[in-house]
């Protein structure tokens, strides 16, 4: 089964359709292994979708990627002060709200280097994403039903479930601050179920039931290209 589907999003006078696409598919297959004796069953399903999405958050604007905070934030303009001109309690702000670029810590502006560039103005909410979050999943399943007599019989099933997410992420890095789930999660599992029933008399009967299930989740997020102290400069 194949679905697409179309949601909105509109942003200022611009309306942007966001697509969904999923596909579903499995089959079935089951028989006889010993006639009226044992039987087997297997089932697999399997989705695969994506879905547009756009994540919007805040990265520094160009002009304080240049050290000038002569924007306003939150309705008012911030003071930026020199730490090195603290005599006792006091100091004294940059001159023009600007942080000269030879003052700037070189930690500091490879951090800001990792930012992309705003893609609206402002200086929040002023970067926008849009990219499509992906889900993979796959599940199958195998029965075996055995009737050894008239009075006995039993099964057992094996199930595995594997789900691959990809979200959107609020940066391109894989970075952000989110509410959900940063970076791509795999989930797998294993689920096995088995009965034994015998029939002891007209008015007796024995059942037993073993069952296991063993789950997976694994995540990954943004990740440097070395260590810290070598991708970012990091001293010590």
């Amino acid at each position: 089964r194949r679905r697409h589907t179309r949601s909105f999003h509109v942003t200022g006078v611009q309306t942007c359709a966001l697509p969904i696409c999923r596909n579903q598919f499995g089959g079935v297959i089951g028989g006889p292994i010993r006639q009226d004796k044992t039987f087997f069953f297997a089932d697999y399903q399997g989705q695969r979708q994506t879905t547009g999405r756009t994540v919007i958050s805040t990265v520094p604007t160009l002009l304080q990627r240049q050290g000038v905070f002569t924007e306003a934030i939150a309705g008012r303009v911030p003071a930026i002060y020199d730490p090195a001109t603290t005599v006792g309690s006091i100091r004294s702000p940059f001159p023009g709200n600007t942080i000269p670029l030879g003052r700037m810590d070189p930690v500091a502006r490879a951090l800001l280097e990792r930012y992309p560039l705003p893609t609206s103005a402002g200086t929040a909410n002023n970067y926008r994403r849009l990219d499509n979050e992906s889900v993979d999943q796959d599940q199958f399943s195998v029965r075996i039903d055995h009737r050894p007599s008239a009075g006995d019989q039993l099964f057992g099933r094996l199930t595995r479930f594997q789900e691959t997410f990809i979200p959107v992420t609020p940066l391109p890095d894989g970075s952000g601050v989110t509410a959900g789930t940063l970076g791509p999660q795999d989930t797998g599992s294993w689920s096995f179920a088995s009965n034994y029933q015998r029939t002891l008399s007209g008015t007796a009967f024995n059942e037993l039931r073993i069952g296991d299930t063993r789950r997976a989740v694994t995540r990954t997020a943004a990740e440097l290209g070395g260590t810290a102290s070598a991708t970012l400069g990091l001293p010590g």
